[in-house]
């Protein structure tokens, strides 16, 4: 299966130049990074795939291997709206536009934090949607609260709500808890700079 190749299975507007002047659409330039990516990767599938089907590009479950959040992202937003609804519906996330928005705030995350650049008190650069309390009443605690939705602790709170479906056992909430608890507590700089909110640990979220 190799429907991330076929232009015909994708949105539109995933064919428009991805730049003034460009004859190169999004989808062409996404196309190209990841074949790049693939010609150049060491991994054992990969030479075991190129070596058994040199002529050949791989399906998307071998494709998908290579994917870094960037990639996936882009994908993401170059899908169909019903293709895009599905994976959100699936992750329990009410809409495509929230689940687009945050797909794209993980990703400028994890490169913040690739390139050790501060994350923790500041305004975050890509500002998630967040869904009504009545559609994810486990995010609810924080819908009405600005500082808490544009820092780190609304990331933290996508991460642990995503988690819950892509690996049910991970320890990560209870690690992230025990990490956050020992922050210093002080009157210049504490943890609600970071947009946690009184009794954060209590919500149903970190349940």
């Amino acid at each position: 299966m190799r429907a991330h190749r076929d232009a015909s299975a994708l949105h539109p507007n995933f064919q428009r130049p991805s730049a003034k002047g460009s004859t190169e659409s999004h989808h062409q330039k996404w196309l190209r990074r990841h074949d790049e990516a693939f010609a150049r990767s060491k991994e054992e599938f990969a030479k075991h795939f190129k070596s058994k089907y040199p002529a050949e590009c791989p399906p998307i479950w071998i494709a998908a291997e290579l994917w870094d959040f960037g990639a996936m992202s882009v994908l993401y937003s170059g899908m169909r709206k019903d293709g895009q609804s599905a994976v959100a519906s699936f992750f329990g996330v009410p809409s495509f536009q929230i689940m687009e928005t945050w797909l794209h705030t993980l990703n400028v995350t994890r490169n913040i934090c690739a390139h050790h650049s501060r994350l923790w008190n500041k305004p975050n650069t890509v500002q998630p949607k967040w869904p009504a309390p009545a559609d994810c009443p486990d995010l609810g605690h924080i819908a009405a609260n600005t500082t808490a939705l544009t820092r780190v602790y609304a990331i933290a709170c996508i991460c642990a709500y995503l988690l819950r479906t892509i690996n049910p056992n991970s320890t990560w909430l209870k690690r992230f808890k025990a990490l956050a608890v020992t922050f210093p507590k002080s009157t210049v700089v504490n943890i609600g700079s970071a947009g946690f909110p009184t009794d954060w640990d209590k919500a149903n979220l970190w349940a």
